[in-house]
């Protein structure tokens, strides 16, 4: 009897431990968000910075690598210096950072909604979704934009905000010391 009742206190034991976690909720994403962030070999963007439209500076997707049995790509300025990111099947966009891979873009999220981006101790980003939003610059107009800001909270000037179009990617970049605007694109 003393066996039993060792056994079902146990069995409650790790039943109550399972279901008081600190883990945040994962939500499946209800649609394929890919469109904002069109990732394939070759596509290319062009942008300027805010009161020079003269001076442009190309973002492109480089190549492709595989690790652990998926393909991520590698995205940047120069191909030695470019980000290696990942997009899962809902189009949330993972960066690889020292070994590790974490979500860095989640188009997923509703509409105000927020999710943590952790780099480091003091680099903790609270990350803010605003959607449906219209961003209009020179000639161009984009409509249903989604705009990704990462803050955090403890520090100043570190923050940044980009915002994306459906079909075509990231039209702007708005930081504390530089904003950038969309200037052409090239999607394959």
């Amino acid at each position: 009897m003393k066996r039993l009742y060792l056994f079902l206190v146990l069995i409650i034991f790790i039943s109550c431990g399972k279901e008081s976690t600190n883990e945040p909720e994962k939500k499946t994403p209800t649609s394929d968000s890919s469109e904002y962030f069109p990732l394939a070999e070759s596509n290319e963007w062009r942008y300027y910075e805010a009161g020079n439209q003269d001076a442009t500076r190309s973002i492109r997707v480089w190549q492709t690598i595989t690790i652990n049995d998926s393909l991520f790509y590698l995205y940047g300025n120069k191909l030695f210096s470019a980000d290696t990111l990942y997009q899962d099947q809902w189009g949330r966009v993972y960066k690889r950072w020292n070994g590790h891979t974490q979500m860095w873009l989640d188009f997923s999220v509703d509409h105000e909604g927020t999710y943590q981006y952790k780099l480091s101790e003091s680099l903790d980003y609270t990350v803010t979704v605003i959607k449906n939003q219209s961003v209009s610059y020179d000639d161009q107009s984009f409509d249903n934009c989604i705009s990704i800001a990462f803050d955090v909270d403890a520090l100043a000037d570190e923050e940044m905000t980009y915002i994306f179009a459906p079909k075509v990617g990231m039209v702007q970049s708005i930081g504390a010391w530089l904003t950038t605007y969309l200037a052409t694109w090239d999607l394959k």
